[in-house]
């Protein structure tokens, strides 16, 4: 399976991306393909093709991370280029921590796959881009477009799945891992070892951690914190 962890945008910043890729497709400017703005998100790690048996373990060294939740903000229309020639369309995220959180998930998941050497880039992708008739008005137009100022809360991230389809990849989560000190509808706090019950989060990890390697419930939940105070921040 394709496995990657993600930070997934709320609606009104993908109802930012689709009018950004309409307003593309009215500028005719390239051919290519465009991501599912109703889905639109941060991708943290791309892990790849994973195992079921590494995935579990992965799923349960994602609970140590706990990050706190972060504000972010969109900022301007951007572009990755090959060779001189764009390639791929996207939105900046503005939030610095966000590259601290990337690296923290990096240490963690550093057992189980081959870290993409090229820098953390925190972006929403548009667009892919596949032919381009002039480029240099591409970019013009990219330059100039003025996105709306929406400011939001990183408030959790998740893994997911990803299946890749003849009309675009389906993604589905397999677990969701809210961030420190979040509150949820009804006010009451959900922290980095349990929901608002206290143990909704810390069950989940230790059934992981214990299938991942055979130790007891308890001995899980030491691994928990232990790990929290060792690897958070260091």
């Amino acid at each position: 399976m394709r496995l990657f962890i993600s930070v997934d945008m709320p609606s009104e910043v993908c109802q930012v991306v689709a009018e950004v890729q309409h307003y593309l497709k009215r500028c005719n400017l390239f051919d290519g393909s465009y991501a599912d703005s109703a889905n639109a998100h941060l991708t943290v790690v791309f892990l790849g093709n994973v195992k079921e048996e590494v995935a579990i373990q992965i799923e349960a060294a994602l609970y140590t991370v706990d990050p706190p939740s972060y504000s972010a903000r969109l900022g301007s229309l951007g572009y990755f280029e090959r060779d001189n020639q764009v390639k791929v369309i996207f939105i900046n995220l503005i939030c610095p921590e966000l590259t601290g959180f990337a690296e923290r998930v990096h240490t963690v998941l550093a057992p189980f796959y081959e870290s993409d050497p090229i820098p953390f880039h925190s972006h929403i992708t548009v667009a892919r881009v596949k032919h381009v008739s002039n480029h240099e008005q591409l970019k013009r137009e990219l330059i100039a477009y003025v996105l709306p100022s929406i400011k939001f809360e990183v408030d959790c991230f998740t893994l997911k799945e990803s299946v890749l389809q003849s009309e675009g990849p389906m993604h589905t989560v397999r677990v969701s891992y809210p961030c420190i000190g979040v509150h949820n509808r009804k006010g009451q706090e959900v922290n980095a070892l349990g929901d608002s019950h206290g143990n909704t989060l810390l069950d989940g990890f230790c059934g992981a951690y214990s299938q991942w390697t055979g130790c007891s419930w308890t001995s899980a939940k030491s691994y928990k914190k232990s790990s929290r105070a060792a690897l958070w921040w260091s």
